[in-house]
């Protein structure tokens, strides 16, 4: 048995946990929650069921994991039994009221297939979702003009430096606009390229995939790239796959040194 398995029941992503959470596991836990979360998820199941322990970095993942879902108009429903002392762990911390929370999987897919229901019907004349926009400017003026509900490219070019600020969230949906936009930026004369991480809430594998490609291109084609380091728990996934190591962190201070 894996420490998480993870189907689908009418659509609906199930995942089982099988482990507990603390501050060992929490955030490659949280990375492969948010993997399962596709498009066009409206809600996620996660049973913790077989789950007997959850310390505060646990917590944390969770409240966390429902704030992204949130954001995408998506509901996190949680599955544990009464009797287990997770449930009273769950009432003493007040993750009861910030997260639905029932006894057994055949209740939490009940309130799950009442948000599938309740979703309303796209309109067949206009898109269902946005891609991410990156608009680029000949001065040193940035703008931002996305409608994209996860993730905006801010990028600016400047004598020194281009700047490319990735806000929200970088996920499978958002990445070939983070690959389109690095290439662009390597794609004149040799120059410097930076990066910025600090408004970033969330990245997936996928995300950390196009980080790399954009640095090997860079250095492909003789290019400089400086990563500014985003928050805690970004760098935090950087440091567990190792990539820390990999791509060129710069403190912001010292980001646009020549």
């Amino acid at each position: 048995m894996s420490p998480l398995d993870i189907e689908k029941v009418d659509g609906v992503p199930i995942a089982h946990v099988n482990e507990d959470i603390d501050a060992a596991n929490a955030t490659a836990t949280q990375q492969r929650l948010a993997d399962a979360i596709g498009p066009d998820v409206l809600s996620l199941v996660v049973d913790l069921s077989d789950t007997r322990y959850l310390d505060s970095a646990g917590i944390d993942m969770l409240l966390r994991l429902s704030d992204r879902l949130d954001r995408r108009r998506a509901k996190l429903i949680l599955v544990i039994p009464d009797a287990s002392q997770l449930r009273r762990l769950a009432t003493i911390v007040g993750l009861s009221e910030a997260i639905a929370i029932h006894p057994c999987l055949p209740d939490a897919l009940k309130e799950a297939a009442k948000e599938q229901g309740a979703a309303p019907q796209p309109d067949p004349g206009q898109p269902t979702r946005y891609s991410a926009s990156t608009t680029r400017l000949p001065s040193g003026e940035p703008k931002m003009t996305s409608e994209h509900p996860y993730l905006s490219i801010e990028v600016t070019n400047a004598p020194e430096a281009r700047t490319i600020a990735l806000i929200g969230e970088a996920d499978l949906t958002g990445t070939p606009e983070i690959e389109a936009a690095l290439k662009e930026a390597c794609a004149g004369e040799p120059g410097l390229t930076v990066l910025d991480l600090r408004k970033l809430a969330f990245i997936d594998s996928s995300g950390l995939h196009a980080l790399l490609k954009g640095h090997q291109l860079h250095r492909a084609r003789g290019q400089e790239l400086r990563i500014i380091p985003g928050p805690a728990s970004i760098q935090r996934l950087f440091e567990l796959t190792g990539m820390s190591d990999v791509l060129p962190f710069c403190d912001a201070e010292f980001a646009f040194d020549g």
